[in-house]
């Protein structure tokens, strides 16, 4: 329990740290997402972001002006899926993102997440005593750090308009230890990005 209290304050920390004001932007983007365990398992993923670094690269050509901007980005991000007749799982995980946009507003980007808990929650169950009696154990299941990785594209709207545009994501999820060793999750994430 200790641990889960501490990775929640640090996961706090960051979301607070980096949601900070900018000049340009008066709050921090937030996303929502459809969350798929293995493409399959249905949840939902929630998020924050927040540009810390950003490099636009102008061009004029003959007929329009091209522009390039590459970001690095805080993100925040918690989220839960639900696998049918087997368990639940939660997870919080933030790191930093590195974003790539073209002059149509298509980007793509890639990241890393290693303040990362992962927990699950099996459906009922039970534990039989050496002396033979049985009992229901509460709020079964088990912790996990869970560094991830993730891969994604989008595109933002014209404008400044309270709905940014879609994403779409691929997160692999790393269970660290997993029995002796780990094992990875893929997880893909199909939302939209806003601003309160």
């Amino acid at each position: 329990m200790k641990k889960i209290l501490f990775l929640f304050i640090i996961q706090l920390y960051a979301g607070l740290l980096f949601g900070q004001v900018r000049e340009n932007t008066p709050f921090p983007d937030f996303s929502m997402a459809y969350y798929g365990n293995n493409l399959w398992n249905p949840g939902l993923k929630f998020g924050t972001e927040y540009i810390w670094k950003e490099r636009v690269k102008t061009k004029e050509k003959k007929k329009r002006t091209k522009t390039k901007t590459n970001r690095f980005v805080f993100n925040g991000d918690a989220g839960f899926y639900w696998d049918p007749m087997n368990y639940t799982a939660l997870f919080l995980y933030s790191g930093i993102r590195f974003r790539h946009i073209n002059t149509k507003r298509f980007y793509y980007h890639f990241g890393a997440s290693p303040v990362a808990y992962y927990r699950s929650f099996l459906t009922e169950t039970y534990d039989v005593s050496s002396s033979g009696e049985v009992k229901k154990v509460p709020l079964p299941g088990r912790s996990y750090y869970a560094p991830t990785l993730t891969l994604g594209m989008g595109k933002y709207r014209k404008g400044e308009r309270r709905l940014k545009g879609w994403f779409l994501d691929l997160d692999v999820m790393f269970l660290v230890p997993y029995n002796a060793d780990f094992v990875p999750l893929l997880n893909l994430a199909y939302g939209y990005r806003f601003n309160l």
